[in-house]
């Protein structure tokens, strides 16, 4: 049976722990919060690009962060990019002009997508006027603000979801 009240209504469903968490989360700033979900989803991702024995501090070695890097890209979804900026190296450069770290977005808090995507997508018409001349005149430029956002939000729920389902799939 589920439960139907305001999202902000988590009274008699959560833990105290998970009460006192959520709590502690939405007191911090920004910046803490944001934080506190990297970590969370470093710590969720590790297996998948990490020795077992690193601790959080290894794991935010840079030979980890590039190795979380790569691993986020393969788990891109290209096919909501144009065309043109599916294939490498035209998708490593839109994204690496585009943002610094795609950890820091893809894991990062859903409030600042905006801003990331803005990011992606003025960074799509800078590539696409120095690519224009080179590309078959009968493709139109199809990236927009609005899909941008759409491409943040679709990689992290993409990443997430495999992160979560794949280590409760593999503890049952």
């Amino acid at each position: 049976m589920k439960k139907i009240f305001a999202q902000g209504d988590l009274s008699g469903w959560l833990s105290p722990d998970e009460e006192l968490l959520l709590n502690l989360f939405r007191e911090s700033g920004s910046y803490e919060r944001e934080q506190m979900l990297f970590q969370y989803a470093l710590k969720r991702l590790a297996c998948m690009f990490a020795d077992e024995t690193d601790s959080l501090e290894t794991l935010e070695s840079p030979e980890n962060k590039e190795a979380l890097e790569r691993w986020l890209l393969l788990h891109c979804p290209i096919e909501l990019l144009d065309d043109c900026y599916q294939d490498e190296p035209n998708k490593s450069e839109l994204i690496n002009t585009a943002w610094e770290s795609v950890a820091s977005v893809i894991l990062g808090l859903q409030e600042n997508d905006g801003k990331h995507a803005d990011e992606l997508f003025n960074a799509s018409i800078r590539l696409w006027d120095m690519m224009k001349e080179h590309i078959v005149h009968q493709q139109k430029r199809q990236f927009s603000r609005q899909r941008a956002l759409a491409f943040i939000e679709a990689w992290r729920d993409r990443v997430i979801t495999f992160a979560f389902e794949s280590q409760r799939g593999g503890s049952s």
